[in-house]
Order: structure tokens, then sequence, then C-alpha cells
């Protein structure tokens, strides 16, 4: 799961929610973050950096 925001930091609860239900693997991508963190098994990253570091499907 991927939960996108601009600057608020705090873990969304709907994202909480679903990881703690159904243990699916979730991150939280902001916009304007300066520290990166990991809270309740669930990480907060910054969302170009995440965005970036995301393979390119070749063209054949």
């Amino acid at each position: 799961m991927i939960e996108v925001k601009t600057s608020d930091r705090e873990l969304a609860p709907g994202l909480v929610f679903f990881h703690d239900r159904y243990a699916i693997p979730g991150v939280q991508l902001v916009g304007d973050l300066r520290v990166e963190s990991e809270s309740k098994g669930l990480a907060t990253l910054r969302a170009l950096d995440w965005l970036k570091q995301l393979e390119r499907p070749t063209r054949k």
C-alpha cells in the first residue's frame, strides 16, 4: 500500500489500520519531508527519492 501526502509526516490512520489488520506492507510518501522514519512497521519516506529509485521498464 502507498499513501501519498504533500507535507504531513504523521502516518495515515487508514494505512495503519490495513497494515495491522491484514499484514499488508505499506509506505507513506511525503513530498516535503526532512527526516525519513519507520514506525509500526511502516516507513515514511521522501516521495521524490522513492520515485527516483523505481526502475523504468525497457521497451522492445
